[in-house]
């Protein structure tokens, strides 16, 4: 919301306080209300309130549902993400925290992605000032998860490319969270140009400068080109 509120590129999305809440009978009309503002297909994310901190940070420990695109598709989606993880994987990720008693959500348009991932405005490897973009085609999924090796990138913060370290890309994850395997002569290409690590270095910079910050950016690039901001949190490995 805050990225939205001051002009980045960031999906139309909801927010809801408690995924098991929405998921719930009587608040039905305020679920449907609330779709209608919001072009599916969706993406259902959770989050812990307790995580995205300077401190510390546990994505994936939360669930995400991709490429939902009914009613009934998004209050099963509600019910799996407003499920509290396993209370041990929490006490690991964040000792002393009280197990939750409800998970916000998070409901968001996915676009058609062409390509997507991770970038980082301080460079968490060398701990310098460039910055570090691991990207993949299709979804930034794989990136995150680790299943795919990405190209990776470091550039200035003028934008001019230092290094590429281009890698085999073999599956691609679409907007409805399906894994398609790509030829080699695809999964070969970098998934982006200077031009585009160049724009996309623009937008970080600036992100970090709104929040005041070294920032750890998902990101992805829409079929037309467009890039959009789908989350921005505090670097915690510096």
């Amino acid at each position: 919301m805050r990225l939205a509120t001051n002009g980045f590129p960031v999906p139309p999305g909801v927010c809801l306080s408690s995924a098991s809440h929405a998921a719930e009978p009587a608040t039905r009309a305020d679920l449907v209300e609330a779709l209608s503002q919001v072009a599916s297909p969706w993406a259902i994310r959770s989050s812990s309130l307790t995580e995205d901190t300077r401190h510390r940070a546990f994505p994936g420990i939360y669930n995400t549902v991709l490429g939902v695109e009914s009613l009934e598709g998004v209050i099963n989606a509600l019910c799996q993400v407003g499920s509290v993880p396993d209370a041990e994987v929490l006490r690991v990720y964040s000792p002393g925290d009280p197990t939750p008693t409800r998970v916000p959500a998070l409901i968001q348009t996915i676009y058609d992605p062409r390509a997507a991932g991770v970038l980082f405005t301080n460079n968490p490897i060398s701990l310098s000032d460039s910055l570090l973009i691991n990207a993949s085609w299709g979804l930034g999924k794989p990136v995150v998860d680790g299943t795919v090796t990405p190209d990776q990138f470091e550039v200035d913060r003028t934008g001019r490319v230092l290094s590429a370290v281009i890698a085999m890309k073999d599956t691609v994850v679409d907007s409805f969270g399906k894994a398609v395997e790509l030829p080699p002569d695809v999964s070969r290409k970098p998934c982006l140009g200077p031009q585009e690590l160049a724009s996309l270095a623009q937008i970080a910079i600036k992100v970090e400068q709104l929040m005041g910050g070294p920032q750890d950016i998902e990101w992805m690039q829409d079929q037309t080109g467009l890039l959009w901001l789908v989350q921005t949190r505090p670097i915690t490995t510096l």
